[in-house]
């Protein structure tokens, strides 16, 4: 059918005919992002007798911070465990290259994003009742938004591949499962905007646990001058 246009929101109908002759009405929408148009969601007709339709592409929400009124129950239990030091110390230095990456394609964030859990992504992932984004769901542009300044600076944190990281507090898992890291990496880091500059990153990271792997679900990075060391009294 005709598509319907309400502002960044296009509605599609359609039928689908399946191999076995059936058919499957769905009703898709997209929402204009990034200069193109995004699969928000698909739904299939209401099922006889139930009156709600079914989104046939929906990700199970996995915690009860997700805003949408159609929030399941948690799927898999939180991990308390704290992961080894080598693990923690991959996991910190594989987003924050993720994030270097990004910064020097300027601001394509498609590979952190790809790399981020689906607790972060869909956290009010109703974006019929949200298109304006008020629920602060993960997307491509909204990540480029968070670091404009980053891009612009023309960072790079490429030197902290394979360095010590340094811990400010000791790793912990919170009470939601999230896994909290916060520090630096022993590393001298550059900006274009201050050539000859050394900078040091300081970060702090999150992680939730989902499909028995440990997903980025926040991300904090700043760019800093060296601390002064101060001089010890005799």
């Amino acid at each position: 059918e005709n598509e319907e246009r309400n502002g960044k929101l296009a509605t599609v109908r359609g039928t689908f005919t399946l191999k076995d002759d059936s058919t499957l009405p769905l009703k898709f929408i997209f929402g204009m992002e990034d200069g193109g148009w995004r699969l928000l969601e698909a739904r299939s007709a209401p099922a006889p007798g139930a009156g709600i339709a079914e989104d046939v592409f929906a990700v199970a929400a996995r915690t009860s911070d997700t805003l949408s009124a159609r929030s399941v129950e948690i799927l898999e239990p939180n991990d308390t465990e704290i992961p080894p030091e080598s693990q923690l110390r991959q996991l910190a230095e594989d987003t924050l290259l993720l994030f270097n990456e990004a910064i020097q394609n300027d601001g394509d964030f498609s590979g952190l994003y790809a790399a981020a859990s689906d607790r972060w992504k869909y956290r009010g992932r109703d974006a019929k009742l949200d298109p304006y984004n008020n629920d602060n769901r993960l997307t491509i542009g909204a990540l480029r938004k968070a670091f404009e300044a980053a891009i612009l600076a023309r960072v790079d944190i490429s030197p902290i591949q394979g360095k010590k990281m340094i811990l400010s507090e000791p790793a912990r898992v919170n009470s939601d499962g999230v896994l909290v890291l916060n520090g630096t990496f022993e590393a001298a880091v550059f900006q274009a905007s201050i050539p000859g500059s050394p900078r040091r990153v300081v970060f702090m990271l999150e992680y939730v646990r989902e499909a028995a792997q440990w997903k980025l679900f926040g991300l904090t990075v700043n760019i800093l001058a060296p601390e002064k060391k101060t001089a010890s009294k005799p």
